[in-house]
């Protein structure tokens, strides 16, 4: 409570916790020696993956192939540390870009991908014929009839009436 009487709230923020890329420091209880993003666990594992793979065809090195092994791996994984894709970490930017392309071409509806009416293909289709007086005749012959009742409603039945 101020001097003035008035009551406030302290707020705190903790945004700095959001500024912070989420880590892995642990797996399955074993601690890892430094933590990881999970961009780095997968780029560590595939490229270390790529590089067993690949030591008979290393094997002119000789010992130094073992070094290779283990520091280009390293290296890779150190490199993508801080590495932003469109503002964001590289598998958040994946995962925006699959939502993007899975998502239905004409968008969603209560919960269900829009699907647009099919169309009547007319060479498909037979269509009957059926040869009707011409419409603007008719409507001129009701019209002729409906003004000659008008005017006639103008007289009354001892005569003209008084205007």
């Amino acid at each position: 409570m101020t001097e003035s009487g008035e009551h406030y709230i302290e707020c705190r923020s903790y945004t700095h916790a959001r500024r912070h890329p989420f880590v892995i420091g642990s797996i399955g209880g074993w601690h890892l020696p430094s933590p990881l993003t999970p961009t780095q666990l997968i780029v560590c594992l595939s490229s270390f993956g790529i590089m067993f793979w690949a030591a008979h065809f290393m094997a002119f090195l000789g010992g130094i192939r073992f070094v290779l092994m283990l520091l280009i791996p390293g290296l890779l994984t150190w490199s993508i540390r801080h590495l932003r894709m469109e503002g964001r970490a590289p598998i958040r930017m994946l995962m925006g870009y699959m939502t993007y392309k899975l998502h239905p071409k004409n968008g969603i509806i209560h919960g269900h991908s829009h699907r647009d009416r099919s169309r009547v293909h007319l060479e498909r289709s037979r269509i009957y014929m059926v040869n009707f007086p011409d419409e603007h005749k008719v409507r001129a012959r009701r019209l002729k009839k409906q003004v000659a009742i008008d005017d006639d409603s103008q007289f009354s039945k001892y005569g003209r009436e008084s205007e």
